[in-house]
C-alpha cells in the first residue's frame, strides 16, 4: 500500500479505534438487538459473520472491518492524487479526478458520521423545517447530479406540505442514508425518488428505488446494527436512520420490496411530544 494511502487509511482508523475501544462497553448493552434470526440463523455479514449469535463484534473486530470499509475510498483518492501530479494532465480529466477526490472524501465522512451517530447520539437543534429544501440539501449532499451520469434523483413533495418540529440535521442525515442505499441498489443505474406526504397529523417521507429488491430472509433485519451484505459496507446507516426516527417519536420501515425495486417509509409527527428530550440511543 502506498505510504500516503497507508498514513490516511490507519491514521484515521486508529482514532476512531480509540473511542469505539472505549464505548465498548455500551456497544455491548445493544446485543439485545442484535439477536439471532428467526429460525436460529446465525448473521452473515462481514462483523458477525464469525460470532455467535446475539454477540456483537469485539473492538479488534471493529477496527479489521473499518479498515476494510475505508481502504476502497483512500485508495482511489491516492491514486486521483497521484494523477493531478502530472501536469500534462487534460483539463477534463483534472477535474474528473478532483471529483473522484471529492465523491469518495464524503464516502468516508458518511462512515465516520455513521460510526459517531450511533455511539455518541447528539441532543439536536429543533425549529420547523421545510422539507422540500432539505431533500434538495439532501440531493446535493449525495453527489448524484455531479458524479454519476447513469442515476435520476426526482423529488416528489406535496404542495401543501407541512413543517414538522425536528432536527434539519438529524433528519437530513437519515434521509441521505436512505438516498445513498438507494444508489447503491440498481445495477448500471436508475431512479430515485424521494416523495414526503401529509398524513393527519403526521408526515410520511418514501424513498423509493428501482434496484434488485430485498429477499424477504433480509427486510427483517436491514436495520440491525453492522448488518450489511455489501462487501464494504459497514452496516451502520439504516440503524442511524431508525434510531433518528425513533427520537423524533417515528418510526421507520420497508414498506415493499420485489424486483421492481424497494421502498422505505419514515413516519415522523408534526409535532413530537418533548422533542428537545428525544434522543436516540443505542439499541432503541
Amino acid at each position: 500500500m502506498p505510504a500516503v494511502t497507508e498514513t490516511l487509511l490507519y491514521a484515521g482508523v486508529g482514532i476512531t479505534a480509540g473511542w469505539l475501544t472505549r464505548i465498548h462497553g455500551s456497544l455491548a448493552g445493544a446485543s439485545q438487538e442484535i439477536s439471532p434470526a428467526p429460525g436460529g440463523r446465525h448473521r452473515d455479514n462481514a462483523f458477525l459473520g464469525a460470532q455467535g449469535a446475539g454477540e456483537i463484534p469485539s473492538p479488534n473486530q471493529i477496527v479489521a472491518g473499518l479498515v476494510h470499509r475505508f481502504r476502497t475510498p483512500v485508495s482511489s483518492i491516492e491514486g486521483a492524487v497521484s494523477l493531478l501530479e502530472d501536469r500534462r494532465l487534460p483539463e477534463e480529466k483534472r477535474v474528473e479526478f478532483l471529483r473522484i477526490i471529492q465523491k469518495e472524501s464524503h464516502q468516508l465522512d458518511r462512515a465516520l458520521s455513521d460510526i459517531l451517530d450511533y455511539t455518541q447520539p447528539r441532543k439536536g437543534k429543533w425549529r420547523m423545517v421545510d422539507l422540500s429544501q432539505l431533500v434538495d440539501q439532501v440531493i446535493e449532499r449525495s453527489g448524484l447530479k455531479e458524479h454519476d451520469p447513469y442515476f435520476l434523483i426526482r423529488k416528489d413533495i406535496a404542495p401543501d406540505m407541512p413543517r414538522p418540529n425536528c432536527d434539519p440535521e438529524q433528519v437530513g442525515n437519515m434521509l441521505l442514508n436512505l438516498v445513498m442505499n438507494s444508489i447503491q441498489a440498481p445495477p448500471g443505474g436508475g431512479q430515485v425518488v424521494v416523495a414526503a406526504r401529509p398524513d393527519a397529523d403526521n408526515v410520511v417521507i418514501t424513498v423509493k428505488d428501482h434496484g434488485c429488491g430485498i429477499a424477504p430472509d433480509i427486510i427483517a433485519r436491514v436495520f440491525d446494527p453492522f448488518f450489511t451484505t455489501r462487501e464494504n459496507g459497514l452496516g451502520l446507516g439504516l440503524t442511524v436512520a431508525r434510531q433518528i426516527a425513533v427520537a423524533h417519536c417515528g418510526n421507520i420501515m420497508v414498506i415493499g420490496s420485489s424486483e421492481k425495486g424497494t421502498c422505505v417509509s419514515v413516519r415522523l409527527p408534526l409535532n413530537p411530544p418533548n422533542p428537545h428530550e428525544q434522543r436516540p440511543h443505542i439499541g432503541s
